[in-house]
């Protein structure tokens, strides 16, 4: 059953968005909790919120904070325009500064002014700050009664679940991180030692909710569990990102059923859209989350959080559809097609070659020197007279020169090796006409005419090879079938009695010419063999020395008998080359047999074998018996012999069969003709 291409690629994509998001969260959470309990030297599990740094420094700052707003230096408060304050108190250093937001309540007990607060930042922290010099009080606690007193605040301040109060230079608190040992040399106690005041602060449980305190208790209380696991979730997380981000890579532009990667409409439009739209969409993100990111802590509320999860959600959903439209544009290789910047070259170089395609080949290289020119006339000039700040365009403008000249030389040098391979014999190379205009196209388009036919002559050249080599094979073995009944019949009328000497004359030429035909039907035969290389080899190292020997003695006697005399001439170290020794020994054989048909009688045979470097020479050399009317590459062809005359009774065959077995081996077989001087020449590679 063949499986439906992608069939889950969708299903994988749509886990791997949500997984996403979730990892993100889930790294953001573990780096908020190592930030956040950094600071603190305690066991992480075991702090409370009202144990910890963070607690203690949003104490002190607050302290600090409500003090140094009650308090103005005094030349500060000259400045102050009348209609903001309604009181100013002059102390020694530091003026008491009251708003006009305070309520004012003069209270006659003990002779008393307290001012409350209206206006909360932080309402979870109360506090009483009394000026020494004055007695007056501002204090941000909910007044009970018109008659209520510093006492009563203070009592009741220091009732809350946590305080801290300060009088003349001593701190008495319940906060663990507050104690004068804690604060000695820090803030708040240094600064308040400039002001002539006492502090009495107080904060109950539980928080109220939307400031500071509360928030970050509530981010305290998110954090902490993740504390002990950070390290090990960051690690999981940000490998199940990778993870993610690898299969939808893989699996972008896939659907069910297709295997092509599918375009959709944003993966059409001009990526410099899709770039400006993201970069867009970072700086809205940015400043969002530069405004929101400020309040989120101070005003935790539903609206504010709300809205940063859902830019969150958007700035994800952006991000994504950036990442799958650049993915599946790399896949499709569309990347920098779809862009303005590729269309517009894309024209520029249309309109170019529409007008290099019915100009000349030297109009065109005229027109190039003559721009190349001018543009060198320009660029000198913009040097003398604007000094080298216009270098950086001229280097510009020289390397699109060099770059346009280099191109045009590229193109030539590839049509040159063109030549070079086809003269070589290599008919498969062509030229992408693509890549070419004007002249240098039309030429492109010849050469590849040129090679396609080439390819075609050779095609046809093998295939009527094939053909006849198929043709004597099959008629050789047709032959072969009836030849063997004549011969064997002949041999049969050979034992009987014949009726008269006639007859058996011809008895005896019918039987020569059979065996003739016979061995012209084998000679066929393996002809076809070796020019189609239907041979199976055996090759082993042979000692060519040995070789020579044994086959001059097998032909001792027929040379006598033609009155040769063979001239042997062979080195005295071992000569060994690779090759068959069955088939090597006919190429020999078929040799010397040419040698006792061909050679002059009461002449010399010469028979060397040379050493070059790594080569091995077999030389054989003989005078023929008649004129030698034939070119030596003639010779080489089946069926023709060195005279013209069919009176001897080769097959023609004994050249054509020993070339195609050298060539089979590895070895070249070459023949030279100089009068009636025949001389074969075998080379071998040398084997140590």
């Amino acid at each position: 059953m063949q499986k439906t291409p992608n069939k889950y690629a969708a299903l994988i994509r749509t886990i791997c968005y949500i997984l996403i998001p979730l990892a993100i969260f889930s790294i953001l959470k573990s780096v908020v909790s190592l930030w956040y309990f950094e600071q603190e030297d305690t066991q992480v599990k075991t702090i409370d919120f009202f144990e910890s740094k963070e607690f203690a420094n949003l104490y002190k700052e607050s302290i600090i904070n409500n003090v140094e707003a009650s308090y103005q230096n005094k030349v500060q408060v000259q400045y102050q325009h009348l209609g903001e304050t309604t009181n100013i108190i002059e102390n020694n250093k530091y003026t008491l500064y009251i708003p006009n937001y305070y309520d004012v309540v003069e209270s006659n007990v003990q002779g008393q002014k307290i001012y409350y607060k209206n206006y909360l930042q932080n309402k979870n922290l109360k506090f009483l700050i009394v000026d020494n010099k004055t007695n007056v009080a501002i204090t941000n606690v909910n007044q009970t009664l018109n008659t209520d007193t510093i006492e009563e605040i203070k009592n009741e301040l220091n009732n809350y679940s946590y305080f801290w109060s300060y009088e003349q230079g001593n701190v008495n608190t319940n906060v663990s991180l507050l104690s004068i040992e804690n604060i000695v040399y820090q803030s708040p106690y240094t600064d308040l030692k400039e002001y002539d005041c006492k502090i009495y602060t107080g904060m109950q449980e539980p928080l109220q909710y939307n400031d500071y305190y509360y928030n970050y208790k509530v981010l305290h209380d998110i954090v902490l569990p993740n504390y002990e696991n950070a390290i090990f979730s960051l690690i999981v997380n940000f490998l199940l990102i990778l993870v993610c981000m690898v299969l939808i890579t893989t699996y972008a532009g896939k659907k069910k059923g297709k295997q092509e990667i599918e375009l959709d409409v944003l993966d059409k439009i001009p990526y410099e859209f899709v770039l400006a739209f993201l970069f867009l969409a970072i700086g809205v993100a940015s400043v969002l989350i530069n405004e929101l990111g400020n309040q989120i802590i101070t005003k935790m509320n539903f609206i504010i959080v709300m809205a940063y999860i859902i830019g969150g959600i958007i700035s994800y959903i952006v991000g994504i559809l950036f990442y799958l439209t650049t993915v599946k544009r790399i896949k499709t290789r569309t990347l920098l097609k779809n862009t303005i910047i590729y269309r517009f070259y894309k024209l520029i170089e249309k309109g170019i070659n529409s007008v290099s395609h019915n100009i000349s080949l030297s109009l065109e290289l005229a027109i190039m020197i003559i721009g190349y020119t001018i543009l060198l006339l320009f660029c000198f000039f913009l040097l003398c007279n604007a000094g080298a700040g216009v270098l950086p365009f001229l280097l510009g403008v020289w390397g699109i020169m060099f770059y346009w000249g280099f191109h045009y030389l590229k193109k030539i040098k590839q049509m040159k090796e063109m030549i070079k391979e086809l003269y070589e014999g290599n008919t498969q190379i062509r030229l992408d006409e693509k890549e070419y205009t004007g002249e240098l196209k039309q030429l492109c388009i010849y050469l590849n005419d040129i090679a396609g036919g080439f390819q075609n002559a050779i095609n046809k050249s093998l295939k009527s090879e094939r053909m006849k080599t198929e043709l004597i094979t099959n008629v050789s073995h047709d032959i072969k079938t009836p030849l063997t009944s004549i011969i064997n019949y002949v041999d049969l009328l050979k034992k009987e009695k014949m009726p008269n000497k006639k007859a058996e004359e011809y008895l005896n030429i019918l039987d020569q010419k059979s065996q003739r035909l016979k061995n012209l039907t084998e000679d066929l035969v393996e002809a076809s063999k070796a020019s189609s290389g239907n041979i199976k080899l055996n090759m082993e190292k042979l000692d060519v020395k040995e070789l020579i020997k044994q086959v001059s003695g097998e032909f001792e006697d027929k040379l006598k008998e033609k009155k040769l005399e063979l001239l042997l001439n062979l080195p005295e170290e071992n000569v060994t080359i690779t090759a068959d020794s069955r088939y090597l020994y006919r190429v020999i054989e078929n040799l010397y047999s040419n040698i006792v048909k061909y050679a002059l009688p009461k002449s010399r045979v010469y028979v060397d074998v040379l050493l070059q470097k790594e080569i091995v020479e077999i030389n054989l050399k003989n005078i023929s018996k008649e004129k030698l009317n034939i070119k030596a590459e003639e010779l080489m062809e089946r069926f023709v012999r060195g005279e013209s005359s069919r009176n001897t009774e080769g097959s023609g065959l004994g050249l054509s069969i020993a070339q195609s077995l050298t060539e089979l081996q590895h070895g070249t077989f070459k023949i030279y003709l100089d009068g009636d001087l025949f001389k074969v020449i075998l080379q071998f590679k040398r084997e140590q």
